[in-house]
């Protein structure tokens, strides 16, 4: 007989598929679980060829846009403290051992 090397042949022959279900679960109320939200839903959604593509792709940018301005700034801020305040307080407590040092 003729064997098929198309990769849907298992489907065709009533063959199941492995499949996984996944428990729903809440995302954090913050900038981070509304961007993995809104990028699953519209790559899901542009998979599956719902809705108009223009809109799902401006979407993606300005969530990719969003995510990436917060990762900045919050990469910004940590340098800054690290800078202004970890700094200061590194050197005053060097004064400090120096002055038990000479004790």
């Amino acid at each position: 007989g003729s064997e098929e090397t198309d990769s849907d042949s298992s489907v065709d022959k009533g063959v199941n598929l492995l499949t996984c279900e996944w428990p729903n679960t809440a995302l954090d109320e913050d900038i981070f679980g509304l961007s993995i939200c809104s990028l699953v839903r519209d790559f899901y959604l542009l998979a599956k060829k719902k809705g108009n593509p223009v809109n799902r792709y401006s979407r993606l940018l300005s969530s990719f846009s969003i995510l990436i301005g917060c990762m900045t700034i919050q990469i910004f801020l940590l340098s800054q403290v690290k800078r202004f305040v970890s700094a200061k307080a590194v050197h005053d407590v060097r004064i400090a051992y120096d002055k038990f040092e000479d004790f």
